[in-house]
């Protein structure tokens, strides 16, 4: 009777994930087989630690399921599983690349390790990530996400940034909504200091929110939020949204321009 190696048991079971992952409503089932992934890697000889010479098969099955973690971990708004995954894909990715054929999915999960690091606001780091990829890889359709976007930011342009509505994959947009969020927080700190008061039509404009219902959501968020550099209370009413006191404005940031230049790129779309 013919037995299967170990590698060819977790390659069959890494198969049947990677056709549950083009079904749609498969995470919960996919989350069980992740797990049951996961503890199989640990009967492969030559991974990280051993000592062992590295299998390139071993390793090209393992850094298969990391990618795939890498995502469901996404789509269950896991973040710290998410850097955790990353964490250990990455070393399949710099310190095994030598013995290894690049993955065709590197390229889409450092795009969206990018964007995590934007979501944060953690630009540093996305510098020094972005130093380490050649930079004939920065037009790659993932990696271009995470670069327009973060160059639209630091240029000021806000309005281009919450104008952006596709993703070349949908878990891309778990990090984008976030750094959105990001982007109107800046624009909220502008707004505050340079208005008394916006109508409920141009507030929806300048945070590219689609109705005062979201609008109601935003002020709420912004309420919510505890910083001892500011006092500022923001209120809906007679169809305006008021700011009831202002706080001094940061040095370097042109507010009024920008609101400006927000409302007018809002208006052309």
């Amino acid at each position: 009777i013919f037995k299967m190696s170990i590698i060819d048991e977790v390659d069959a079971k890494f198969k049947e994930y990677n056709n549950l992952s083009e079904q749609e409503g498969t995470l919960e089932a996919r989350k069980g087989l992740m797990a049951d992934l996961k503890i199989a890697l640990t009967q492969f000889e030559t991974l990280p630690p051993s000592t062992h010479q590295p299998d390139p098969k071993e390793c090209i099955i393992a850094r298969g399921i990391y990618e795939f973690a890498v995502f469901q971990s996404i789509e269950e708004g896991d973040i710290e599983g998410f850097k955790r995954n990353y964490s250990t894909l990455n070393f399949y990715y710099n310190e095994l690349r030598d013995i290894l054929p690049e993955s065709s999915k590197k390229n889409s999960v450092i795009g969206l390790y990018l964007l995590y690091l934007l979501s944060q606001n953690l630009i540093s780091e996305f510098h020094v990530e972005l130093q380490s990829i050649p930079s004939a890889d920065h037009n790659n359709i993932y990696i271009n996400v995470p670069v327009s976007l973060e160059q639209y930011f630091v240029d000021g342009n806000y309005a281009k940034v919450l104008a952006t509505k596709h993703a070349p994959l949908d878990v891309y947009n778990f990090f984008i909504k976030k750094f959105i969020d990001t982007v109107r927080t800046e624009i909220a700190r502008s707004v505050e200091v340079s208005y008394k008061k916006l109508s409920i039509k141009d507030a929806c404009e300048v945070f590219m929110l689609d109705d005062i219902d979201q609008l109601k959501e935003f002020v709420e968020r912004e309420s919510d939020i505890n910083n001892s550099d500011r006092t500022i209370s923001w209120v809906i009413k007679d169809d305006y949204l008021h700011f009831d006191t202002i706080t001094i404005e940061k040095e370097g940031i042109p507010a009024k321009k920008m609101i400006y230049q927000v409302l007018d790129y809002a208006r052309e779309l």
